[in-house]
Protein backbone atom coordinates (compact mmCIF):
# COMPACT_ATOMS: atom_id res chain seq x y z
CA UNK A 1 0.00 0.00 0.00
CA UNK A 2 3.41 2.17 -0.48
CA UNK A 3 3.44 2.33 3.68
CA UNK A 4 2.20 5.36 5.99
CA UNK A 5 2.89 8.75 6.39
CA UNK A 6 3.40 11.93 8.45
CA UNK A 7 2.10 15.29 7.80
CA UNK A 8 4.18 18.01 9.02
CA UNK A 9 1.16 20.35 10.84
CA UNK A 10 0.41 17.45 13.45
CA UNK A 11 4.38 17.93 14.14
CA UNK A 12 5.49 15.02 13.43
CA UNK A 13 19.59 -10.16 2.78
CA UNK A 14 20.37 -11.37 0.50
CA UNK A 15 21.06 -14.39 -1.19
CA UNK A 16 24.68 -14.87 -2.93
CA UNK A 17 26.62 -17.20 -5.34
CA UNK A 18 28.04 -20.69 -4.43
CA UNK A 19 31.79 -19.39 -4.41
CA UNK A 20 33.93 -20.06 -7.80
CA UNK A 21 37.33 -18.96 -7.91
CA UNK A 22 36.87 -18.19 -11.89
CA UNK A 23 34.28 -15.19 -11.06
CA UNK A 24 34.62 -11.88 -10.62
CA UNK A 25 33.88 -10.94 -7.28
CA UNK A 26 30.58 -8.41 -7.35
CA UNK A 27 29.95 -6.20 -4.26
CA UNK A 28 25.91 -7.89 -4.74
CA UNK A 29 24.79 -11.33 -3.35
CA UNK A 30 22.99 -12.09 -6.78
CA UNK A 31 21.63 -15.04 -6.73
CA UNK A 32 22.14 -17.69 -9.53
CA UNK A 33 21.84 -21.39 -10.69
CA UNK A 34 24.33 -23.35 -10.63
CA UNK A 35 25.46 -24.61 -14.56
CA UNK A 36 24.92 -28.01 -13.90
CA UNK A 37 21.53 -27.35 -12.31
CA UNK A 38 17.85 -26.82 -13.63
CA UNK A 39 17.19 -24.85 -10.08
CA UNK A 40 18.14 -24.48 -6.33
CA UNK A 41 16.84 -23.70 -3.59
CA UNK A 42 17.83 -21.63 -0.47
CA UNK A 43 16.54 -22.30 3.40
CA UNK A 44 17.58 -19.09 6.00
CA UNK A 45 17.19 -18.56 8.79
CA UNK A 46 18.14 -15.50 10.97
CA UNK A 47 18.06 -13.68 13.73
CA UNK A 48 18.07 -9.53 14.34
CA UNK A 49 19.08 -8.08 17.50
CA UNK A 50 18.31 -4.34 17.78
CA UNK A 51 20.49 -2.41 20.07
CA UNK A 52 18.44 0.25 21.00
CA UNK A 53 14.84 0.98 22.10
CA UNK A 54 12.07 1.14 19.14
CA UNK A 55 10.31 4.39 19.46
CA UNK A 56 7.14 2.26 19.44
CA UNK A 57 6.68 -0.21 22.43
CA UNK A 58 4.79 -2.46 20.16
CA UNK A 59 8.15 -3.48 17.97
CA UNK A 60 10.63 -5.67 19.19
CA UNK A 61 13.85 -5.63 20.32
CA UNK A 62 14.86 -9.48 18.87
CA UNK A 63 13.19 -10.90 15.91
CA UNK A 64 13.57 -14.70 14.04
CA UNK A 65 13.50 -14.89 10.65
CA UNK A 66 12.66 -17.57 7.94
CA UNK A 67 12.99 -17.49 4.42
CA UNK A 68 12.82 -19.48 1.49
CA UNK A 69 14.22 -18.95 -1.89
CA UNK A 70 13.64 -20.81 -5.07
CA UNK A 71 15.24 -20.28 -8.50
CA UNK A 72 14.72 -22.35 -11.81
CA UNK A 73 16.15 -21.37 -15.57
CA UNK A 74 14.96 -23.68 -18.20
CA UNK A 75 16.53 -23.62 -21.58
CA UNK A 76 14.98 -25.35 -24.26
CA UNK A 77 16.29 -26.26 -27.68
CA UNK A 78 18.52 -23.34 -26.80
CA UNK A 79 15.68 -21.01 -27.86
CA UNK A 80 12.72 -20.57 -25.59
CA UNK A 81 13.72 -19.60 -21.70
CA UNK A 82 11.26 -20.02 -18.14
CA UNK A 83 13.27 -17.79 -15.14
CA UNK A 84 11.20 -17.73 -11.94
CA UNK A 85 12.96 -16.46 -8.59
CA UNK A 86 10.36 -16.18 -5.94
CA UNK A 87 11.34 -15.64 -1.65
CA UNK A 88 8.84 -15.96 0.99
CA UNK A 89 9.53 -14.29 4.25
CA UNK A 90 8.22 -15.17 7.74
CA UNK A 91 9.14 -13.28 10.69
CA UNK A 92 8.26 -13.90 13.86
CA UNK A 93 6.20 -11.46 15.84
CA UNK A 94 5.59 -9.50 11.89
CA UNK A 95 2.40 -10.20 11.17
CA UNK A 96 0.72 -13.34 10.15
CA UNK A 97 0.59 -12.55 6.68
CA UNK A 98 4.47 -12.82 5.14
CA UNK A 99 6.36 -11.15 2.67
CA UNK A 100 6.41 -12.51 -0.73
CA UNK A 101 9.11 -11.14 -2.81
CA UNK A 102 9.04 -12.21 -7.13
CA UNK A 103 11.46 -9.96 -8.48
CA UNK A 104 11.86 -12.25 -11.86
CA UNK A 105 9.25 -14.52 -13.20
CA UNK A 106 8.83 -15.00 -17.32
CA UNK A 107 9.42 -16.79 -20.41
CA UNK A 108 10.38 -16.19 -23.83
CA UNK A 109 12.57 -16.44 -26.90
CA UNK A 110 16.19 -15.82 -25.90
CA UNK A 111 18.29 -17.45 -28.70
CA UNK A 112 21.63 -15.68 -28.08
CA UNK A 113 22.53 -15.76 -31.74
CA UNK A 114 19.51 -13.49 -32.68
CA UNK A 115 19.36 -10.00 -33.06
CA UNK A 116 15.90 -10.44 -31.49
CA UNK A 117 14.79 -11.48 -28.02
CA UNK A 118 11.62 -11.22 -26.69
CA UNK A 119 9.99 -11.91 -23.07
CA UNK A 120 6.74 -12.33 -21.05
CA UNK A 121 6.49 -11.28 -17.27
CA UNK A 122 8.05 -9.89 -14.47
CA UNK A 123 11.62 -9.21 -15.66
CA UNK A 124 14.62 -6.73 -14.19
CA UNK A 125 16.47 -5.19 -16.78
CA UNK A 126 19.20 -2.65 -16.91
CA UNK A 127 17.01 0.60 -17.60
CA UNK A 128 19.53 2.76 -15.18
CA UNK A 129 23.03 1.96 -13.90
CA UNK A 130 22.47 4.64 -11.34
CA UNK A 131 19.02 3.42 -10.13
CA UNK A 132 20.37 -0.06 -9.92
CA UNK A 133 22.90 1.02 -7.76
CA UNK A 134 20.82 3.01 -5.45
CA UNK A 135 17.71 1.51 -5.51
CA UNK A 136 15.76 4.59 -5.42
CA UNK A 137 12.69 2.71 -7.30
CA UNK A 138 12.75 5.45 -10.16
CA UNK A 139 12.73 2.97 -12.62
CA UNK A 140 12.40 -0.90 -11.42
CA UNK A 141 9.83 -1.24 -8.07
CA UNK A 142 11.82 -2.17 -4.88
CA UNK A 143 10.65 -4.65 -2.17
CA UNK A 144 11.41 -1.86 0.97
CA UNK A 145 10.39 -3.96 4.17
CA UNK A 146 14.18 -3.14 5.53
CA UNK A 147 15.24 -0.15 3.94
CA UNK A 148 18.72 -0.92 4.88
CA UNK A 149 18.59 -3.70 2.43
CA UNK A 150 16.21 -3.40 -0.10
CA UNK A 151 15.55 -5.57 -3.48
CA UNK A 152 15.35 -4.64 -7.39
CA UNK A 153 12.01 -6.11 -8.50
CA UNK A 154 11.16 -6.76 -12.34
CA UNK A 155 8.78 -4.48 -14.33
CA UNK A 156 6.17 -6.70 -15.33
CA UNK A 157 4.72 -6.84 -18.86
CA UNK A 158 6.86 -7.39 -22.96
CA UNK A 159 9.88 -6.91 -23.39
CA UNK A 160 11.68 -6.85 -27.18
CA UNK A 161 15.49 -6.94 -27.16
CA UNK A 162 16.95 -5.65 -30.71
CA UNK A 163 20.13 -5.30 -31.61
CA UNK A 164 24.00 -6.74 -31.46
CA UNK A 165 26.92 -6.15 -28.65
CA UNK A 166 27.79 -2.84 -29.90
CA UNK A 167 24.42 -1.74 -30.38
CA UNK A 168 21.08 -2.44 -28.77
CA UNK A 169 17.25 -1.45 -28.47
CA UNK A 170 15.09 -2.56 -25.79
CA UNK A 171 10.99 -1.54 -25.63
CA UNK A 172 8.86 -2.69 -22.67
CA UNK A 173 5.02 -2.08 -22.84
CA UNK A 174 1.90 -3.31 -20.43
CA UNK A 175 -1.33 -3.03 -19.28
CA UNK A 176 -0.26 -4.23 -15.45
CA UNK A 177 1.46 -2.12 -12.74
CA UNK A 178 2.84 -3.19 -9.65
CA UNK A 179 4.00 -0.82 -7.13
CA UNK A 180 6.68 -1.02 -4.51
CA UNK A 181 6.51 -3.36 -1.81
CA UNK A 182 6.67 -1.98 1.73
CA UNK A 183 6.49 -3.06 5.87
CA UNK A 184 3.15 -4.70 7.04
CA UNK A 185 1.23 -2.88 8.68
CA UNK A 186 -2.25 -2.77 10.57
CA UNK A 187 -5.40 -0.06 11.00
CA UNK A 188 -6.92 -0.88 13.91
CA UNK A 189 -9.66 1.55 15.92
CA UNK A 190 -8.18 4.63 13.86
CA UNK A 191 -4.19 4.08 14.38
CA UNK A 192 -1.84 2.80 11.88
CA UNK A 193 0.99 0.05 13.51
CA UNK A 194 3.51 -2.72 12.94
CA UNK A 195 5.70 -4.79 14.35
CA UNK A 196 8.32 -3.85 11.84
CA UNK A 197 10.43 -1.52 12.85
CA UNK A 198 10.81 -0.06 9.32
CA UNK A 199 7.37 1.37 9.50
CA UNK A 200 7.64 5.02 9.88
CA UNK A 201 4.10 5.63 12.40
CA UNK A 202 1.91 8.26 11.97
CA UNK A 203 1.74 11.46 14.71
CA UNK A 204 -1.46 9.90 17.21
CA UNK A 205 -2.48 13.64 18.56
CA UNK A 206 -2.35 16.92 17.48
CA UNK A 207 -3.43 20.37 19.50
CA UNK A 208 -6.05 22.58 18.08
CA UNK A 209 -6.72 25.48 19.52
CA UNK A 210 -4.10 25.20 22.56
CA UNK A 211 -6.48 22.19 23.17
CA UNK A 212 -5.69 18.32 22.26
CA UNK A 213 -7.05 15.98 20.10
CA UNK A 214 -6.90 12.58 18.99
CA UNK A 215 -6.18 11.62 15.27
CA UNK A 216 -8.43 8.96 13.83
CA UNK A 217 -7.03 7.78 10.74
CA UNK A 218 -9.62 5.88 7.94
CA UNK A 219 -8.13 4.18 5.08
CA UNK A 220 -9.81 4.79 1.38
CA UNK A 221 -8.18 1.76 0.66
CA UNK A 222 -8.36 0.85 -3.53
CA UNK A 223 -9.48 -2.38 -5.17
CA UNK A 224 -6.34 -4.11 -7.02
CA UNK A 225 -8.01 -3.25 -10.15
CA UNK A 226 -7.74 0.62 -9.28
CA UNK A 227 -4.25 -0.08 -8.83
CA UNK A 228 -3.04 -2.72 -11.05
CA UNK A 229 -5.15 -1.71 -14.22
CA UNK A 230 -2.64 0.98 -15.30
CA UNK A 231 -0.56 0.68 -18.80
CA UNK A 232 2.87 2.33 -19.03
CA UNK A 233 6.03 1.83 -21.87
CA UNK A 234 9.25 2.32 -21.71
CA UNK A 235 12.42 2.49 -24.04
CA UNK A 236 16.46 2.56 -24.05
CA UNK A 237 19.09 2.53 -26.91
CA UNK A 238 22.14 1.32 -25.88
CA UNK A 239 25.63 1.52 -27.76
CA UNK A 240 29.42 -0.17 -26.51
CA UNK A 241 30.36 -3.98 -25.25
CA UNK A 242 28.28 -4.38 -22.50
CA UNK A 243 31.26 -6.13 -20.88
CA UNK A 244 34.36 -4.24 -21.87
CA UNK A 245 35.35 -0.59 -23.11
CA UNK A 246 33.00 2.45 -23.61
CA UNK A 247 29.45 2.49 -23.17
CA UNK A 248 26.04 4.96 -23.21
CA UNK A 249 22.62 4.60 -22.95
CA UNK A 250 19.47 6.49 -23.15
CA UNK A 251 16.38 5.26 -21.79
CA UNK A 252 12.81 6.94 -21.57
CA UNK A 253 9.87 5.73 -20.20
CA UNK A 254 6.05 7.19 -18.90
CA UNK A 255 4.41 4.57 -16.88
CA UNK A 256 3.55 4.64 -13.03
CA UNK A 257 5.66 5.98 -9.94
CA UNK A 258 6.38 2.77 -8.43
CA UNK A 259 5.67 4.72 -5.09
CA UNK A 260 1.67 5.14 -4.29
CA UNK A 261 0.63 8.57 -4.06
CA UNK A 262 -1.14 9.64 -0.61
CA UNK A 263 -3.89 12.04 0.06
CA UNK A 264 -4.94 13.09 3.40
CA UNK A 265 -8.24 14.57 3.71
CA UNK A 266 -8.46 15.88 6.93
CA UNK A 267 -10.07 19.27 9.12
CA UNK A 268 -8.71 20.53 11.80
CA UNK A 269 -11.43 20.14 14.52
CA UNK A 270 -12.29 18.91 18.10
CA UNK A 271 -15.61 16.44 17.94
CA UNK A 272 -17.75 15.77 20.74
CA UNK A 273 -15.37 12.14 21.09
CA UNK A 274 -12.24 14.41 21.13
CA UNK A 275 -10.54 13.62 18.09
CA UNK A 276 -9.97 14.63 14.60
CA UNK A 277 -10.97 12.29 11.48
CA UNK A 278 -8.33 12.03 8.87
CA UNK A 279 -8.91 10.03 5.87
CA UNK A 280 -6.09 8.21 3.62
CA UNK A 281 -6.47 8.28 0.17
CA UNK A 282 -3.37 6.49 -1.89
CA UNK A 283 -3.72 6.77 -5.79
CA UNK A 284 -1.40 5.71 -8.88
CA UNK A 285 0.22 8.17 -10.32
CA UNK A 286 1.65 8.85 -13.51
CA UNK A 287 5.47 10.61 -14.23
CA UNK A 288 8.00 10.51 -17.50
CA UNK A 289 11.12 9.72 -16.48
CA UNK A 290 14.50 10.11 -19.13
CA UNK A 291 17.98 8.95 -18.11
CA UNK A 292 21.58 9.31 -19.99
CA UNK A 293 24.51 7.92 -19.04
CA UNK A 294 28.11 6.96 -20.20
CA UNK A 295 30.68 5.07 -18.95
CA UNK A 296 33.54 2.58 -19.38
CA UNK A 297 34.50 -0.63 -17.72
CA UNK A 298 37.27 -3.31 -18.06
CA UNK A 299 38.25 -6.02 -15.89
CA UNK A 300 40.08 -3.82 -13.07
CA UNK A 301 38.12 -0.76 -13.45
CA UNK A 302 34.82 0.68 -14.42
CA UNK A 303 33.08 4.57 -13.94
CA UNK A 304 29.94 5.82 -15.08
CA UNK A 305 28.23 9.09 -14.95
CA UNK A 306 24.57 9.34 -14.88
CA UNK A 307 22.06 12.40 -15.56
CA UNK A 308 17.93 11.48 -14.78
CA UNK A 309 14.98 13.77 -15.45
CA UNK A 310 12.01 12.59 -13.41
CA UNK A 311 8.50 14.67 -13.95
CA UNK A 312 5.17 13.63 -12.41
CA UNK A 313 1.80 14.15 -13.71
CA UNK A 314 -0.84 16.24 -11.78
CA UNK A 315 -2.70 13.73 -9.41
CA UNK A 316 -6.16 14.96 -10.09
CA UNK A 317 -6.92 15.25 -6.17
CA UNK A 318 -9.03 17.85 -4.28
CA UNK A 319 -7.06 21.10 -3.56
CA UNK A 320 -7.76 21.06 -0.01
CA UNK A 321 -5.83 17.91 0.62
CA UNK A 322 -2.47 17.30 1.82
CA UNK A 323 -0.34 15.26 -0.58
CA UNK A 324 3.05 13.51 -0.70
CA UNK A 325 5.23 15.56 -2.38
CA UNK A 326 4.93 16.28 -6.45
CA UNK A 327 7.56 17.12 -7.55
CA UNK A 328 10.01 17.23 -10.77
CA UNK A 329 13.50 16.71 -9.91
CA UNK A 330 17.07 15.92 -11.65
CA UNK A 331 19.18 13.58 -10.00
CA UNK A 332 22.53 13.17 -10.81
CA UNK A 333 25.08 10.24 -9.88
CA UNK A 334 28.50 8.88 -10.36
CA UNK A 335 30.20 6.05 -9.34
CA UNK A 336 34.14 4.75 -9.80
CA UNK A 337 34.86 1.05 -9.14
CA UNK A 338 38.26 -0.86 -9.27
CA UNK A 339 40.14 -3.73 -7.58
CA UNK A 340 42.93 -4.00 -5.57
CA UNK A 341 44.79 -6.78 -7.32
CA UNK A 342 47.74 -4.18 -7.74
CA UNK A 343 48.58 -4.26 -4.06
CA UNK A 344 48.23 -8.05 -4.29
CA UNK A 345 44.51 -8.49 -3.24
CA UNK A 346 43.50 -10.49 -4.98
CA UNK A 347 39.37 -11.11 -5.41
CA UNK A 348 38.66 -7.46 -3.97
CA UNK A 349 37.59 -4.18 -5.18
CA UNK A 350 36.34 -0.91 -3.68
CA UNK A 351 33.80 1.51 -4.84
CA UNK A 352 32.89 5.06 -4.44
CA UNK A 353 29.86 6.63 -5.30
CA UNK A 354 27.86 9.78 -5.40
CA UNK A 355 24.30 11.14 -6.03
CA UNK A 356 22.39 14.38 -5.44
CA UNK A 357 18.91 15.00 -6.06
CA UNK A 358 17.71 18.73 -7.25
CA UNK A 359 14.00 19.62 -6.27
CA UNK A 360 12.02 21.91 -8.08
CA UNK A 361 8.35 23.38 -7.49
CA UNK A 362 6.21 21.05 -5.62
CA UNK A 363 2.81 20.43 -8.14
CA UNK A 364 0.99 19.54 -4.87
CA UNK A 365 -1.17 22.16 -3.40
CA UNK A 366 -0.21 23.20 0.70
CA UNK A 367 -2.81 23.47 3.06
CA UNK A 368 -3.50 24.65 6.21
CA UNK A 369 -2.74 21.13 7.21
CA UNK A 370 0.62 21.03 6.12
CA UNK A 371 2.87 20.89 2.97
CA UNK A 372 3.49 17.60 2.17
CA UNK A 373 3.09 13.84 3.61
CA UNK A 374 6.21 12.01 4.90
CA UNK A 375 5.21 8.24 4.42
CA UNK A 376 6.84 4.78 5.37
CA UNK A 377 7.96 4.51 1.86
CA UNK A 378 9.06 8.05 1.02
CA UNK A 379 10.62 7.56 -2.75
CA UNK A 380 13.88 8.62 -1.51
CA UNK A 381 15.15 8.47 1.62
CA UNK A 382 18.00 10.75 1.03
CA UNK A 383 19.02 13.83 -1.47
CA UNK A 384 22.57 13.97 -1.09
CA UNK A 385 24.71 10.91 -0.06
CA UNK A 386 28.15 10.07 -0.84
CA UNK A 387 28.86 6.18 -0.10
CA UNK A 388 32.36 3.79 -0.54
CA UNK A 389 32.31 0.24 -0.55
CA UNK A 390 35.01 -2.64 -0.28
CA UNK A 391 34.49 -6.64 -0.57
CA UNK A 392 37.08 -9.13 -0.34
CA UNK A 393 36.85 -12.68 -0.62
CA UNK A 394 39.32 -15.37 0.75
CA UNK A 395 39.65 -19.03 -0.72
CA UNK A 396 41.14 -21.20 1.95
CA UNK A 397 40.40 -24.63 0.12
CA UNK A 398 37.78 -26.63 -2.50
CA UNK A 399 35.38 -26.56 -0.18
CA UNK A 400 35.59 -23.26 2.26
CA UNK A 401 35.40 -19.45 1.82
CA UNK A 402 35.09 -16.45 3.52
CA UNK A 403 33.53 -13.26 1.99
CA UNK A 404 33.96 -9.97 4.07
CA UNK A 405 32.19 -6.62 3.09
CA UNK A 406 32.01 -3.02 4.61
CA UNK A 407 30.01 0.44 3.44
CA UNK A 408 30.00 3.74 5.11
CA UNK A 409 27.11 5.56 3.55
CA UNK A 410 27.48 9.14 4.29
CA UNK A 411 23.81 11.93 3.64
CA UNK A 412 25.53 15.55 3.62
CA UNK A 413 22.12 17.55 4.51
CA UNK A 414 21.48 15.15 7.44
CA UNK A 415 24.77 15.18 8.28
CA UNK A 416 24.33 11.17 9.07
CA UNK A 417 25.75 8.05 8.15
CA UNK A 418 25.19 4.12 7.81
CA UNK A 419 27.89 1.71 8.63
CA UNK A 420 27.21 -1.64 7.50
CA UNK A 421 29.77 -5.03 7.17
CA UNK A 422 28.94 -8.37 6.73
CA UNK A 423 31.18 -11.85 6.80
CA UNK A 424 30.36 -15.16 5.20
CA UNK A 425 31.75 -18.10 5.31
CA UNK A 426 30.97 -20.42 2.80
CA UNK A 427 31.04 -24.15 3.46
CA UNK A 428 31.38 -26.08 0.49
CA UNK A 429 28.23 -26.13 -2.16
CA UNK A 430 25.28 -26.51 0.61
CA UNK A 431 26.03 -24.45 3.87
CA UNK A 432 26.38 -20.25 4.57
CA UNK A 433 27.18 -18.82 7.67
CA UNK A 434 26.74 -15.12 7.95
CA UNK A 435 27.13 -12.07 10.88
CA UNK A 436 26.22 -8.58 10.35
CA UNK A 437 26.28 -4.87 11.61
CA UNK A 438 24.28 -2.43 10.89
CA UNK A 439 25.18 1.07 12.63
CA UNK A 440 23.09 4.35 11.62
CA UNK A 441 24.54 7.44 13.52
CA UNK A 442 22.55 11.16 13.38
CA UNK A 443 23.28 14.66 14.39
CA UNK A 444 21.06 14.52 17.44
CA UNK A 445 19.60 18.00 16.90
CA UNK A 446 18.20 17.25 13.62
CA UNK A 447 14.81 17.13 13.40
CA UNK A 448 13.22 13.82 12.51
CA UNK A 449 9.93 14.78 10.55
CA UNK A 450 10.45 14.78 7.46
CA UNK A 451 14.41 13.70 7.40
CA UNK A 452 16.78 11.12 6.19
CA UNK A 453 17.16 7.74 6.37
CA UNK A 454 19.43 7.55 9.00
CA UNK A 455 18.06 10.48 11.28
CA UNK A 456 14.78 8.93 11.35
CA UNK A 457 15.54 5.45 11.95
CA UNK A 458 18.41 5.94 14.14
CA UNK A 459 16.95 3.66 16.66
CA UNK A 460 17.54 0.41 14.39
CA UNK A 461 21.45 -0.26 15.01
CA UNK A 462 21.39 -3.93 15.05
CA UNK A 463 23.57 -7.26 15.03
CA UNK A 464 22.51 -9.98 12.85
CA UNK A 465 23.27 -13.70 12.50
CA UNK A 466 21.85 -16.43 10.13
CA UNK A 467 22.51 -19.97 8.54
CA UNK A 468 21.64 -20.36 4.88
CA UNK A 469 21.60 -24.21 3.05
CA UNK A 470 21.78 -24.44 -0.18
CA UNK A 471 20.28 -27.50 -2.42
Amino acid sequence: MGGLFYFSAFGQSSSLSLPNSKEKIKIEDLTKVPADKNFHIELKMREHEYLAEPPNSDQPNQIYSFSGRMNYYQRTYSQWVFVSDIKVISAERESEKPYLNIPDFYTGYDNQTSLIQFYLGRKREEWSAFDDLWKLGVWQPIARWDYIHPETLGLTGAFLNVGNEWMRVKLFGTPFFLPDQGPNFELKDGRFSSNNRWFWTPQNQTTILSQPSHLYYDLDRPSEQDVIMHDGFAGALEVGHPHSGGWGRFSYSRKPRNQLHLGIEGKLQISKDNRTQVTVHPIVVYHNVATVEAGYKTEDLSFWGSVTNDRPEESGQPEDWVQSELREINIFSGMLQHSLRWIGLRNSHIRYSYMQIDKRKNLAPSTLLGDTVDSSLDRFMFDKVFSTEYMQQFFISNHYSLRYGIKYLYSIPDEAGLFSTKIEYLVGENFIFDLGLDVLGANESADKAGSGLMTRYRSNDRVAVGMTYVF
